[in-house]
C-alpha cells in the first residue's frame, strides 16, 4: 500500500485499478471487486475500436473498511498482479500554482493548460502504459508517445493532454515522484507550438530541448 493511503475517512471509496490484462471483461472486473464487499460502481476502460481492455479501471466500495481491505492486499486478474491504489477525488486536488509571471506572459494568456510533457520514458513505455500512469490523477483526453518517423523508433518522450488543468497542477506538484518501470520521468507544462523559451520560464521550468518547436503531435 502507498503511503498515506490509511486513515483518510470516507470520501475516498474509490479505487484505481493498474495493470489489468487485455482480455478481463467488465463483468470479471466488477465480480473480482465483489469478493471483498459491496461495490457501488466500477468502470473498466475499454478501447472503442478492438473492444479490449485499456489496461486500467475503478472501482468503487461502500464502505471504509472495504476499501481498506482491498488496498493492503495484492491482487491479480488472469494471473497478472494489478495495482490497487485511491483514485483522487477532484476537491482533494492541489490548489492551482501561483504564476507571478502570469500578468507578462502573452503567449499563454487565456485558460492554464491542460498538457503535459513527459521526458526520460523507457524505452518499454507506450501509450497505453503513459496513459495508465497518469488517469490515476485524472481524467485523460489524449496522450501520445513519440516515435520516430524513419526508424519507427521509441524517441523517449511523449505528452498527455488531461481534461482538467488542476490535474496538471497536481501532477507537476509531484514532481519528484513519477515513475514508470522503476524509472523516473520527467513532466513539465506543455507549451503550444511557436511558444519560446521565455514561455518555459514564465511557468516556473526548463524548456525540454526535444519538445521545443514539436507541437502536440511531432
Amino acid at each position: 500500500m502507498a503511503e498515506g493511503e490509511k486513515g483518510q475517512g470516507s470520501g475516498t471509496h474509490k479505487l484505481f485499478v493498474g495493470g489489468v490484462p487485455d482480455g478481463v471483461t467488465e463483468d470479471h472486473f466488477r465480480a473480482y471487486f465483489e469478493g471483498f464487499g459491496e461495490v457501488t460502481d466500477s468502470v473498466l476502460m475499454m478501447d472503442q475500436n478492438t473492444g479490449r481492455c485499456r489496461g486500467f479501471g475503478f472501482v468503487t466500495f461502500v464502505d471504509d473498511l472495504t476499501t481498506e481491505t482491498v488496498l493492503g492486499q495484492s491482487h491479480s486478474l488472469d494471473g497478472k498482479q494489478v495495482e490497487c491504489k485511491r483514485a483522487r477525488p477532484r476537491d482533494q486536488m492541489a490548489a492551482p500554482l501561483p504564476d507571478p509571471a502570469a500578468s507578462t506572459r502573452d503567449p499563454l494568456s487565456g485558460p492554464r493548460s491542460t498538457k503535459i510533457f513527459v521526458g526520460g520514458l523507457p524505452s518499454v513505455c507506450n501509450k497505453e502504459m503513459l496513459e495508465e500512469y497518469f488517469s490515476s490523477f485524472g481524467a485523460i483526453k489524449d496522450c501520445i508517445v513519440m516515435v520516430d518517423r524513419d526508424t519507427n523508433k521509441h524517441r523517449g518522450f511523449g505528452f498527455v493532454d488531461f481534461e482538467d488543468p488542476e490535474t496538471v497542477d497536481e501532477v507537476i506538484k509531484r514532481f519528484n515522484d513519477h515513475y514508470i518501470e522503476n524509472k523516473w520521468i520527467e513532466v513539465k507544462r506543455a507549451v503550444p507550438r511557436g511558444a519560446d523559451a521565455s514561455a518555459y520560464l514564465a511557468l516556473g521550468s526548463r524548456p525540454p530541448r526535444t519538445a521545443m518547436g514539436a507541437g502536440w503531435r511531432d
